[in-house]
């Protein structure tokens, strides 16, 4: 089945886009010089580089999870929650950090040990009560599309930290 990519890429940008404005307003009103500055940032869209910090690690967290969830609306794929991938997220952005130049291939890696300690297992439906998840198979096999979701959450991390 061929996709177009490129709508994907838009819908995923629209949805960060969605994500950042709704965060702005929760955080100060939209008139207040400090709106902006309220909210962490990254070298995105102009923004300013941002050290890590635990809201900025959060924030980037909300970030990945939204271009994933995009990305696996296109493709019909269900999306565990924020709060069930959180902790998840919030490892891998902390390994990306201290090691700015890891691949998508040991970004899966660590991402299957971390699921792994955690008692996930292969199963072919993804199932956050059971534990099981299609993707805890060596990188290898996963397929292009599953491959890209590595490449994607070193990229927003790159990019919104900077590195």
């Amino acid at each position: 089945m061929i996709h177009d990519h490129s709508r994907v890429i838009q819908e995923t940008q629209n949805r960060v886009k969605e994500f950042a404005v709704k965060r702005k307003s929760k955080d100060v009103p939209s008139d207040s010089p400090s709106a902006v500055a309220a909210v962490p940032s990254g070298p995105v869209a102009g923004y300013e580089v941002v050290e890590p910090s635990e809201a900025s690690i959060l924030h980037c967290a909300s970030v990945i999870h939204a271009a994933v969830e995009g990305l696996n609306r296109f493709y019909n794929e269900y999306t565990l929650s924020f709060e069930e991938s959180k902790p998840s997220l919030l490892s891998g952005i902390q390994r990306a950090l201290a090691n700015p130049k890891e691949t998508p291939e040991e970004n899966h890696n660590a991402w299957m040990a971390y699921k792994a300690a955690e008692g996930w297992v292969y199963g072919q439906i993804k199932d956050a009560k059971a534990k099981t998840h299609p993707c805890m198979v060596p990188y290898g096999m996963l397929n292009p599309y599953q491959q890209s979701k590595d490449t994607l959450f070193s990229s927003i991390v790159r990019a919104y930290f900077g590195l």
